[in-house]
């Protein structure tokens, strides 16, 4: 069981991203697998800010091609989508004790308390901020192990 950060598939889905090539690669390979991926919807709604947003791509996506985008990934045998429990928001909150929640690190500790309460240690990333959550082990697919 793993996860994908929303960078992975941003980096695959933007033309001409220097990232492009590889995380097209990343992706096709690890999706062709019948090993679980659950994701996040935060993930996906993230994707489409991002891949949408004119202050950070010269050419951003359409809201509806970034949907149709995202409609592909859920609709694939092994993705499973997670929603928020009780369970992962007890864990949410309990990040507060461990380091300060503020900005962009609380929609990444929204999304790892998700994978953790549904039993998910890797999530393949390029954002460092995940080596934060102790229940996660964060791999970055672009760097050789």
């Amino acid at each position: 069981m793993y996860s994908i950060d929303a960078n992975i598939f941003i980096y695959a889905a933007i033309k001409g991203h220097e990232r492009q090539a590889a995380a097209e690669e990343f992706l096709n390979h690890i999706l062709s697998t019948q090993e679980p991926c659950l994701l996040c919807w935060e993930t996906l709604h993230a994707f489409v800010r991002i891949v949408t947003n004119p202050s950070i791509f010269a050419k951003p996506m359409s809201f509806t091609r970034a949907c149709e985008y995202a409609e592909t990934i859920i609709h694939l045998a092994q993705v499973e989508m997670l929603s928020p429990t009780a369970e992962s928001f007890r864990i949410f909150s309990d990040y507060a004790e461990i380091m300060p929640l503020k900005g962009k690190i609380v929609s990444d500790a929204i999304i790892a308390s998700q994978l953790e309460a549904a039993g998910v240690r890797t999530i393949y990333t390029n954002d460092r901020d995940f080596n934060k959550f102790p229940g996660l082990k964060p791999k970055n697919p672009f760097v050789a192990r």
